[in-house]
């Protein structure tokens, strides 16, 4: 294993003990009006592997209990995950009176692997293989020349790569991409890689043979967060780099937008008077937070350091303070090169947000940085990935 990390979504092992349900609703699954009998198969499948992610040990009867399914219905789901070796029986539950101790379930976290590839990054493809828990078996990187449009070849060479690096049965291969993205998986506009209009995911699967979604990064790391780092159900997630964007999470879902445009702040002007963008516009965001642009100003006037990045971080959070308001958010992280992105920056995010808002309404505004690293944009793929395909 090369690295990783063991965390799931807000539940608690009951491995012994009572039966602890999980911490999120599940709905009893019962047949739907013009939802053919595959559809409802699996549909019970998701929801009791749903029960048992990630570390969840539960007796047949507890699954039927939980999920509303008769305990025959339930009991052929369980017996059709065994034999897929998705989930295994093993233990007893410890009981204090009579009768005979329940045989627990769990699941098989190195069932299946998943490949995630993060193609954000200005000089370079970087992916990884993990497991179910977004425990990272391998990893590979490949140059890529800055600047230039970015061609399908080297993602699918990368993803050969790692394909050979698997010891499991592949779920499916996850693509984070900047830019716009919608759900077929076709990046509506990447100006950073030259894309317009490109069905990723539809061309991924044509050359590789399996299943292939693509999502913008900022969501994905804002997935990432959420599942394996501290993010709270509602949060808001911004990436500061080439550009900037924001992911939002709502309920346990990444909001998206109509046009799938949700997030994108970058380019929202915040000083009309502002430097022309690269977008013909003056004044926006990026201009003023992104990495390039902050690095430019630190270079040109380095004893101005505090002052620059003071401006820099109050004007993201001042950006940041009317959608905070109207969601009632009370998570945002930032991920950034942390030589930039520093507790100066920070500090000037969270005073921006926190005055401009009534703590009598929202409370303390927290503005934090991620604990998930470098590998924040991949391990959300990967989380992508596992709920689109299997939860």
């Amino acid at each position: 294993m090369v690295g990783g990390i063991r965390k799931g979504l807000k539940m608690e092992s009951t491995r012994s003990g009572g039966m602890g349900a999980p911490d999120w609703h599940m709905e009893a699954r019962s047949p739907v009006k013009g939802v053919g009998p595959e559809d409802v198969r699996r549909r019970n499948r998701n929801s009791v592997l749903r029960l048992l992610y990630p570390d969840h040990w539960l007796s047949r009867a507890d699954v039927a209990k939980l999920t509303g399914l008769s305990k025959s219905s339930a009991s052929g789901v369980v017996t059709s995950l065994i034999d897929d070796g998705l989930i295994h029986e093993e233990g007893r539950r410890i009981i204090s009176g009579p009768g005979k101790p329940a045989v627990l379930l769990h699941l098989d976290p190195n069932a299946r692997q998943i490949i995630a590839i993060d193609v954000s990054r200005p000089t370079e493809l970087i992916g990884v293989v993990t497991n179910l828990v977004g425990e990272i078996q391998a990893r590979a990187q490949l140059l890529v020349n800055e600047g230039e449009q970015l061609d399908i070849d080297p993602i699918v060479e990368l993803i050969e790569e790692l394909r050979d690096e698997l010891n499991a049965p592949l779920l499916g291969v996850g693509v984070a991409s900047p830019g716009t993205v919608d759900r077929s998986g076709t990046v509506l506009k990447a100006s950073n890689l030259g894309w317009e209009n490109v069905p990723i995911a539809a061309r991924l699967e044509e050359r590789i043979g399996v299943g292939v979604r693509v999502d913008n990064n900022a969501n994905a790391a804002a997935l990432g967060e959420y599942q394996y780092g501290v993010g709270r159900e509602d949060m808001m997630f911004v990436q500061i780099a080439q550009g900037v964007g924001a992911g939002m999470v709502l309920n346990d879902q990444v909001v998206v937008g109509t046009l799938f445009s949700a997030g994108e702040i970058g380019h929202v002007v915040v000083d009309s008077n502002g430097v022309i963008c690269r977008c013909g516009k003056r004044g926006c965001l990026e201009t003023m937070t992104s990495l390039p642009s902050l690095r430019k100003r630190l270079n040109a006037e380095p004893s101005e350091r505090d002052r620059i990045l003071t401006q820099a971080g109050g004007v993201l959070g001042q950006t940041l303070s009317m959608p905070i308001a109207m969601t009632g958010i009370d998570d945002i992280v930032i991920s950034g090169d942390s030589e930039v992105i520093d507790d100066v920056y920070l500090a000037a995010v969270s005073y921006a947000v926190n005055s401009r808002i009534d703590e009598e309404f929202f409370g303390k505004i927290t503005v934090r940085r991620t604990q998930l690293g470098s590998d924040i944009v991949l391990l959300g793929e990967s989380v992508a990935v596992l709920r689109s395909m299997l939860l």
